[in-house]
């Protein structure tokens, strides 16, 4: 219940396996590493499908480099200024990045066994009776030879009542719709962890460290932790990255959204917030070009699935979701502290080089500069953000900005 008056506060406020030969690598099309220009339409959005999809999951790419405006062939003037797309002086470099990462269209998981009896009755009448699962999951970036900890949370219903001490499986998608089970786990009652990477363990929580001679190579890869009651499930990401991998990060309520509130909305009703013009081809441009996407919120956790269905419904790419673990999201200078501690520790600990970042506060702007990103690589929207640049440049909008990215050369992971 107390997530609930939380979120009424916010709106008065305003066994070993084989996973075969290096997943997730752009060798391994399985994975869904491939190169593919057409598969988002770089340039413009011609409400055509991404891609279609082979029988076996591979990616087939359409007018590849033609209608997404990436390709080496695009037009007479591929390889030279181009005043409309690039700075005055620069050259337009349309080509995609050899190494965009394409994952897997849908994850083809079916669990192995039937449903299981739940541990406790209370939690058959007191707690999935509350409502709809609102089970959620931490993004994971690590680098290899790191510890891979999963970390879940399990809940029910809108005031997010938290499912203690029950069954729950823990899966990896090692390659497109090949699915290992790499163990098992309850979930926590209050405290029980205490608090580990500086998340608090609040109940219903899963804190899931894949064993050492069972962790990943590179590559990025679906987790499902599937819940053996009633087979729910929390889905999210685990990517084993390189040192030195290239990142485009972005707030969202504000900065993507039209508003600033836009957070708290979601809470209730999450299709509600509108994007920005121009804000997903943007975005899906970076991601061709070879650059990870990280969307980096203020929001609180338990509007996590609400913010992933979002994007996607707004043909977003896929990346990474980084939201507050507290009950009531982060707000001012506490937003700032938070952003700014976890760029900081993926920047230092795993080795993640920042290139580009959107904002729309001055809380963003410091929580950038903090962190090394150059001042011309920032981005803030103009009318939003009213304060001093200090050195960052103010956007009026996406589509113009969507066009200045085409131009990027290619990034080499």
């Amino acid at each position: 219940m107390h997530r609930l008056l939380s979120a009424i506060v916010l709106v008065c406020a305003a066994c070993a396996f084989d996973v075969g030969p290096e997943p997730g690598t752009p060798g391994d099309q399985d994975a869904g590493f491939r190169p593919d220009a057409g598969a988002l339409d770089a340039a413009a959005d011609s409400g055509e499908p991404d891609a279609a999809v082979e029988p076996d999951g591979g990616l087939v790419a359409e007018d590849a480099g033609e209608d997404a405006g990436l390709g080496p062939d695009a037009g007479p003037d591929a390889g030279e200024p181009d005043a409309g797309s690039a700075d005055a002086g620069e050259v337009c470099d349309r080509r995609p990045s050899p190494t965009e990462w394409l994952p897997c269209r849908g994850d083809g998981f079916v669990p192995d066994s039937p449903e299981e009896d739940w541990q406790h009755t209370t939690t058959s009448l007191f707690v999935v009776t509350q409502g709809s699962p609102r089970h959620r999951g931490i993004d994971t970036i690590v680098n290899p030879g790191q510890e891979q900890l999963l970390i879940g949370k399990f809940a029910y219903g809108v005031a997010d009542k938290d499912l203690k001490d029950e069954k729950v499986e823990v899966w990896i998608e090692v390659a497109c719709r090949s699915w290992a089970r790499v163990g098992v786990d309850y979930t926590s009652d209050d405290g029980e962890h205490g608090t580990v990477e500086g998340v608090e363990d609040d109940g219903g929580r899963v804190f899931f460290a894949i064993p050492e001679d069972r962790r990943l190579p590179v590559g990025s890869y679906r987790v499902k932790m599937l819940v053996k009651g009633d087979h729910s499930e929390a889905n999210f990401w685990l990517h084993v990255w390189e040192p030195g991998m290239r990142v485009v990060v972005s707030d969202i309520d504000g900065t993507i959204t039209t508003r600033e509130t836009d957070g708290v909305w979601t809470a209730f009703d999450p299709s509600s917030p509108t994007a920005r013009e121009g804000a997903n081809d943007t975005f899906r441009i970076y991601a061709a070009k070879g650059y990870r996407v990280l969307f980096l919120t203020a929001r609180p956790d338990f509007t996590t699935e609400g913010t992933r269905g979002w994007f996607d419904a707004n043909r977003f790419p896929v990346g990474s979701f980084h939201l507050s673990q507290r009950t009531i999201g982060e707000h001012g200078a506490d937003a700032q502290a938070y952003k700014t501690a976890y760029l900081q520790a993926l920047v230092e600990d795993r080795g993640v080089v920042v290139e580009w970042a959107y904002g729309n506060k001055e809380t963003d702007l410091d929580t950038y500069l903090a962190v090394g990103v150059e001042p011309g690589h920032i981005r803030l929207v103009a009318g939003e953000y009213t304060g001093d640049p200090k050195g960052s440049t103010m956007i009026d909008g996406y589509v113009p900005e969507s066009e200045r990215v085409a131009c990027l050369p290619p990034v080499e992971q």
